[in-house]
């Protein structure tokens, strides 16, 4: 067998027919025949060496996990809802623990003090993912999850140890908020252990994160019910803090799996024919990397590629079926000026500050940093907004921030909805669900404050949860499909850094809104109960505007299918080649594939050649 070998890198291309491996060596060689191919791929030599080398070298970046993927996917949810997001459940102790006395076994911090503590616990969480994600790319998963759990717990540590004389709060809320980015960012990538359900993964993995919002909840019941101080709760956590950055230690690797090569080992042959694997990908804007290797053209001046059905010869019907899925052109292209073959615009494989620059970077950075704002100034002002309105009394605003909390973390139910809406619909119509959600969430907001009753504020915390589990989720998935791993880190924290500058602008905007009857327990005459409503319909319209991102994203996808048109009728549409348009749903490219691969094959026979050339 020839062997084609690039910096360290081994694949490994399975079929139920032939087997396909390509190893490291000190030269570049070509590939002769594909049956000398499928006889050394079977060699128990090549095995022994790609275990021995691989192994030894690369202990925690092996393809394979070193336990079971769902264990894997288990233990990144663990770790996600013990560290990930725990300040955005701020809500749940804002009105209770935080402002308790001593006497009662809280800090005693003031209502002004608590949000100023949330806007900049906030701020920094939203900050700190451009320094976790330059970790997360020079270093790997493994390191940047362990730092990030450590500086969680270490958070925990100095909260427990404050007091009136040294009050520690504010470098512990820090801590706490710096470290949760890093957590979620680590463990994105294990939604490539499963190549066939990316979405759903990726939407269970992010999902979870809401349900850290409950953890706080239980603090408060704790200290409400059984009595224990702030001390021992926040010391006490400490230990699931550990247990977490063991797990970071012993299961996660040096580098992300990569889609590519669980795809191949996954050995799937019917859902590379139906082009099912990754539905995750459907949507993208751009053209989907081949998932053969590529190496230096073969010795005919092209690279050919096996049929994933059987068979060896690059003729042969079945390798041409396969073309298209495993080799296909991008939609997203443009014509050569010198004419001949259509070209490929990979984003995923340009410089940084080319995807930094990237239309789709730009909208989905606006879609979170605008959003994220919205969502993030409620749960920190919920308590004072239901005390300056004083429609409820006191027991039920505390009664109604406890349900807030609950249903915000029940959002979770929310993850198989939005990835149904990816996997089947596209980000399109996911983020115009999403916006939909915001709208009625403010709509709620506003109808509680002019008329009174729980039924809109109920109606409004289910909305805002889904919102929120839709928004993060959809922004994750968006950013890692458009863009891939290659910058994810450090491209999630330019979006994030953007919203984190972003965040602060919530202090004077409660300033401005904020009355004075919040200071009472009970409503004063005369009291002013603030301009909540004003800003609030700001907020309402402010979350509408964000119906454009969509359309904008739609636009694309009409001019990238408009382009491919054209490139076809120039004759350079490439044969025996699937090109995937924008958006597309899985079952829409497989109905495109049959409708290309049947003219594909009447071209070859009537030319009297096989197979399209990747």
């Amino acid at each position: 067998m020839r062997e084609v070998g690039s910096s360290s890198f081994l694949a490994r291309y399975s079929t139920s027919s032939c087997n396909i491996n390509l190893h490291k060596r000190s030269s570049i060689r070509t590939v002769k025949s594909l049956g000398q191919q499928s006889k050394r791929a079977r060699s128990p030599v090549i095995e022994s060496d790609f275990y021995q080398v691989w192994s030894s070298r690369h202990f925690f970046s092996m393809t394979k996990p070193k336990v079971p993927r769902m264990a894997m996917i288990l233990a990144a949810c663990f770790q996600n809802l013990a560290c990930g997001g725990l300040i955005f459940g701020w809500a749940a102790i804002s009105s209770s623990l935080l402002i308790a006395s001593n006497e009662e076994g809280g800090p005693a911090l003031s209502r002004d003090a608590v949000h100023r503590l949330f806007v900049m616990a906030t701020s920094i969480n939203f900050t700190a993912p451009l320094l976790l994600g330059v970790l997360l790319d020079a270093y790997g998963p493994r390191f940047c999850s362990a730092l990030s759990i450590f500086l969680v717990g270490a958070g925990f540590v100095l909260f427990s140890a404050s007091s009136p004389s040294l009050p520690t709060h504010l470098p512990a809320v820090i801590l706490i908020a710096f470290g949760g980015p890093g957590v979620q960012s680590s463990i994105i990538h294990l939604s490539n252990l499963y190549p066939a359900s990316k979405a759903t993964v990726t939407s269970v993995i992010t999902g979870s994160f809401n349900l850290s919002f409950f953890i706080f909840f239980i603090f408060d019941r704790l200290w409400d019910r059984f009595g224990l101080t702030y001390q021992e709760i926040f010391a006490g956590y400490t230990t699931v803090c550990l247990f977490a950055l063991l797990l970071s230690l012993f299961l996660w690797p040096d580098r992300p799996f990569s889609f590519q090569e669980q795809a191949l080992e996954e050995t799937l042959p019917d859902q590379l024919a139906t082009a099912r694997i990754g539905p995750i990908r459907a949507p993208s804007v751009f053209k989907k990397t081949s998932f053969a290797p590529t190496g230096p053209p073969l010795a005919g001046g092209s690279r050919s590629l096996p049929s994933a059905r059987g068979g060896s010869d690059s003729k042969d019907k079945n390798a041409k079926e396969t073309t298209g899925l495993l080799g296909g052109s991008a939609a997203l292209g443009r014509p050569t000026s010198q004419g001949g073959s259509w070209e490929e615009e990979d984003i995923k494989e340009a410089s940084f500050w080319a995807q930094l620059r990237s239309a789709p970077f730009l909208r989905v950075t606006i879609f979170i940093v605008v959003a994220s704002f919205w969502a993030n100034f409620y749960i920190g002002t919920i308590d004072v907004q239901l005390a300056d309105n004083h429609m409820l009394t006191p027991a039920k605003q505390n009664f109604m921030v406890r349900l807030f909390t609950a249903i915000t973390t029940a959002g979770v139910l929310g993850i198989p909805v939005v990835g149904k809406l990816m996997d089947s619909y596209g980000f399109v119509a996911t983020a115009t669900v999403t916006v939909s959600m915001a709208v009625v969430y403010s709509l709620g907001i506003l109808f509680e404050q002019t008329h009174g009753g729980t039924l809109p504020l109920i109606v409004a915390f289910v909305a805002y949860a889904l919102f929120r589990t839709f928004l993060f989720t959809y922004f994750f998935a968006y950013l890692a499909d458009a863009l891939g791993f290659r910058f994810f880190g450090v491209l999630a924290g330019v979006s994030f850094l953007i919203a984190g500058f972003a965040g602060l602008l919530q202090s004077p905007l409660m300033e401005y809104a904020q009355g004075d009857c919040h200071l009472t327990s009970t409503a004063v005459p005369g009291c002013d109960s603030g301009k909540w409503p004003r800003l609030n319909l700001y907020q309402l319209l402010c979350l509408a505007l964000l119906y454009l991102i969509p359309v904008l994203d739609q636009q694309a996808a009409s001019k990238a299918r408009t382009a491919k048109q054209a490139g076809d009728r120039r004759g350079r549409g490439g044969e025996g080649v699937v090109p995937r348009l924008p958006y597309q749903t899985a079952s829409g490219l497989r109905q495109q594939q049959a409708t290309y691969m049947g003219s594909s094959d009447a071209k070859g026979e009537r030319q009297g050649k096989g197979g399209g050339v990747v």
